[in-house]
């Protein structure tokens, strides 16, 4: 699945990260619309000088069956919040949704903010997050009310989770996305985020996904969208995906294979542009009771070449 293209990268010189971004763009089927979208999204992230060790780090999102791509890019807060503001305003985003993510940032007080550009057949959304350390007291004051922050309360207790690695926003939904730290082995982190899915009413991945997770013997993560009952189901839980990072091409072939996605080609392209060996993380989901992935790249520190 890693398949380098040194003609591309030979005819414009080492690319920058936010040109290989552009370029495995390239390779999704995307609407003129959204690539658009996009590029003005790479424009609204600053860009340093390659002396700056402060450089935003640049990275995409790509669903494995090819239907939806997201771009992200996370730095110092104070460095990306207006280029952010810009780019939601450009999308004609409601004030209110901007002012939660100044809200969010006065109460956190983060020292990073990411955003990032989702672009689906549906559509797609627009949003941020703070990455850090916080607790789950603190992570579930930013859960608008309803019946899962209770279940989430007594879930997180009974296991002992006391890290939330990272706590966000969408704009066009205005789901809360939490990224969870679990406690133990692999083994006993799939136990622990499988009773999740129990509490919550939410259906699971098939056992072969999870199985998988497990026997590969890195750790596991959740990522969290939370919301209100009437826009993410009747639990308020929009997403509950299933992280882990490194994954190894094996791995990947092996979920591909049991999600009945043959886009080996297109996966092997993408990475490819991107000059990557292969996924940071890959991310687990069930949809409509199918098996989801998302694969998850780092592209790397973006500066201005200086002369």
């Amino acid at each position: 699945m890693s398949l380098p293209q040194p003609e591309i990268l030979a005819v414009h010189g080492p690319a920058s990260a936010r040109e290989r971004l552009q370029m495995a763009r390239t390779a999704v089927p995307v609407g003129v619309q959204r690539v658009k979208h996009f590029n003005s999204f790479l424009e609204a992230v600053p860009r340093p000088e390659a002396s700056d060790d402060s450089a935003p780090l640049l990275g995409a999102s790509l669903a494995a069956d090819l239907s939806d791509l997201t771009f992200r890019a996370v730095g110092e807060a104070g460095a990306m919040v207006e280029g952010a503001l810009a780019f939601y305003r450009s999308l004609g985003t409601p004030e209110g949704a901007r002012n939660r993510m100044l809200a969010m940032s006065r109460q956190l007080k983060p020292r990073q903010l990411g955003t990032f550009f989702e672009g689906s057949a549906g559509g797609g959304d627009v949003g941020w997050w703070f990455p850090g350390n916080y607790s789950m007291a603190t992570a579930l004051g930013q859960v608008t009310a309803g019946s899962h922050i209770e279940a989430l309360r007594a879930w997180a207790l009974a296991h002992e989770v006391t890290t939330v690695l990272a706590i966000g926003g969408t704009v066009a939904s205005a789901f809360t996305t939490l990224d969870v730290a679990l406690p133990g082995t692999p083994a006993q982190q799939m136990a622990v985020a499988l009773d999740l899915y129990a509490r919550l009413q939410v259906r699971t991945p098939p056992t072969q996904a999870t199985d998988a997770l497990v026997a590969a013997g890195k750790p596991i993560s959740l990522s969290l969208w939370l919301g209100v009952p009437e826009d993410a189901g009747d639990t308020g839980v929009a997403k509950i995906g299933l992280l882990q990072e490194l994954p190894s091409t094996r791995l990947v072939l092996e979920l591909c294979q049991l999600a009945g996605i043959r886009q080996d080609a297109t996966l092997a392209t993408f990475e490819g542009y991107l000059d990557v060996p292969g996924a940071t993380a890959v991310e687990v989901r069930a949809v409509a009771g199918l098996l989801a992935l998302d694969l998850h790249y780092n592209a790397g520190a973006d500066h201005v070449t200086v002369p």
